[in-house]
C-alpha cells in the first residue's frame, strides 16, 4: 500500500521546483520596466512556467505537493515585501489546485491543466498590496522608478484590472500546460492519460 505521507524525496523535489519557478519568475520580472508589461507578468509567466509545472506534476502522487510549493512562492513573495496577502492567496489557490488535481488522480490531462490554472493565478496577488495602499504605494513608486512610470503603471491597474488580468491568466495558463504536456508526453510518456 502507497504511503500518503510526505516524505523527503517529496520535500526536496518541491524544493527544487520552487527554486526553479522563482528564478523564471525573477528572470521574466526583469521585462517590468515596461509598465503594460510589469502588469501582464502574471499571464506571461503563465506560459514559460507551464513546462516547469507540466514536469512538476510527474513527481506528485499526494496531496499537498501542489499546496507547498504554490504556498511557498507566496511565502518568499511575501518576505520580499509583497505583503502578507499574497501568501494567504497563495496557500488558498494551492490547496484548490491540489484537490482539483488529486481528483484526476494527478495524472489526468484535464484535471492537471486545470489545477495548473488556478495555481497559475497567484501571482496576481502581489497586486492586492497595490491596491491597499493605493496613492501612497504610487508616490513610493514615483521616487524609484519616476513620475513618469508610475502614472502610467497607476493607469493601467486600476481594483477592476484583476478581472482582465486573471482572464489573461488563464488563458496563457492552458497554452503553458498544454505546451508542458506535449513535451512531457515526448519525453516521459509517463501515462497514457496525459
Amino acid at each position: 500500500m502507497k504511503s500518503e505521507k510526505l516524505n523527503v524525496k517529496d520535500m526536496i523535489n518541491i524544493g527544487i521546483f520552487t527554486t526553479i519557478l522563482v528564478v523564471i519568475k525573477i528572470v521574466s520580472g526583469f521585462l517590468g520596466v515596461i509598465p503594460i508589461v510589469c502588469i501582464i507578468l502574471p499571464a506571461i509567466t503563465a506560459i514559460i512556467c507551464g513546462p516547469v509545472y507540466a514536469l512538476f506534476l510527474t513527481k506528485v502522487n499526494k496531496f499537498g505537493m501542489i499546496t507547498i510549493l504554490t504556498g511557498l512562492l507566496g511565502l518568499i513573495y511575501f518576505l520580499v515585501g509583497y505583503g502578507w496577502p499574497t501568501f494567504v492567496v497563495s496557500v488558498i489557490l494551492g490547496i484548490i489546485a491540489d484537490f482539483i488535481t488529486q481528483k484526476g488522480d494527478y495524472c489526468k490531462k484535464s484535471y492537471m491543466v486545470a489545477g495548473y490554472c488556478i495555481h497559475a493565478l497567484w501571482p496576481i496577488s502581489t497586486y492586492i498590496l497595490i491596491w491597499m495602499m493605493g496613492d501612497s504605494y504610487f508616490a513610493e513608486l514615483s521616487k524609484s522608478m519616476g513620475s513618469e512610470y508610475a502614472e502610467q503603471f497607476q493607469s493601467l491597474l486600476p481594483w477592476w484590472s484583476v478581472f482582465w488580468i486573471a482572464l489573461l491568466t488563464l488563458i496563457t495558463a492552458v497554452i503553458g500546460m498544454g505546451i508542458g504536456l506535449k513535451m512531457i508526453k515526448k519525453h516521459f510518456d509517463r501515462n497514457e492519460e496525459i
